[in-house]
């Protein structure tokens, strides 16, 4: 939209707080999954050095 200076404004969409909220929940997950990762991924690593073969 144009302003009455002729500046650009931004305009948003009513629906942009449940975005925000979308993305906020996303980003948790993301970070959840990625500590499991690092940890399950320790984990194997340190089984597979530590445990003999036969």
């Amino acid at each position: 939209m144009v302003a009455a200076s002729g500046a650009l404004r931004r305009v948003r969409p009513a629906a942009m707080p449940i975005a925000g909220e979308a993305v906020d929940q996303f980003a948790r997950w993301l970070l959840v999954a990625v500590a499991l990762d690092l940890l399950v991924t320790r984990f194997v690593v340190r089984l597979a050095i530590f445990v003999p073969e036969g």
